[in-house]
Parts: structure tokens; C-alpha cells; sequence
């Protein structure tokens, strides 16, 4: 989980060294932000759901599940802001260089 994550992590800050339409740009760097995002949700989780079964003390579980709503929130809020008008305008930019 954390070498993929890592991975993930290094694919993204790459895309800051790309040159290309600003909106392309955009969208892949939202696209590998929302990977990331899913990366920590399935940690929290996975976290939150082994804590509680080995019976860690209940603040423990109480955080870790904190954090993964929190972590849910914020993605959806990435997704949200992206795709009503960054994802369209580079799709349509990546149409128009295809042509």
C-alpha cells in the first residue's frame, strides 16, 4: 500500500516538471490528488478497522475514523471543484491537439 502510494506521490510531483496546456496540467495533477486521497482513505480504514478489532482503546478508533471522514470530505470537495469545469476544458484541449 505505502510503495504504491509512494509511487502515486512521485507520478504527481513529476507532472509539476510538464509542459503543456495549463488545464491539462490541472486536471492530471487533481487526478493524482484524488488517487493519493483514496491511498489515505484505505490507510485510515484499514487502520480504524484494526484498532477496533484488536481492541485498542476507543479514542484510538474514534481518531483514525475522524480522519478518514475528513479525508472522504476532502476528496470529495476535489472532485467537486474539478469536475464541472477544469476536467471539461482539458478534455476538449486534449480532443483538439488529437485532431
Amino acid at each position: 500500500l505505502f510503495r504504491s502510494m509512494r509511487a502515486t506521490l512521485r507520478e504527481g510531483m513529476d507532472l509539476l516538471d510538464e509542459s503543456g496546456p495549463p488545464a491539462v496540467l490541472d486536471a492530471a495533477c487533481i487526478a493524482s490528488a484524488h488517487m493519493i486521497k483514496h491511498y489515505e482513505i484505505g490507510a485510515y480504514s484499514l487502520l480504524a478497522t484494526t484498532c477496533r478489532l484488536l481492541e485498542f482503546r476507543p479514542e484510538v478508533f474514534s481518531l483514525l475514523s475522524t480522519s478518514e471522514e475528513e479525508a472522504r470530505s476532502a476528496d470529495g470537495d476535489l472532485l467537486e471543484f474539478a469536475d464541472a469545469s477544469i476536467f471539461a476544458e482539458a478534455m476538449g484541449l486534449v480532443r483538439l491537439e488529437s485532431d
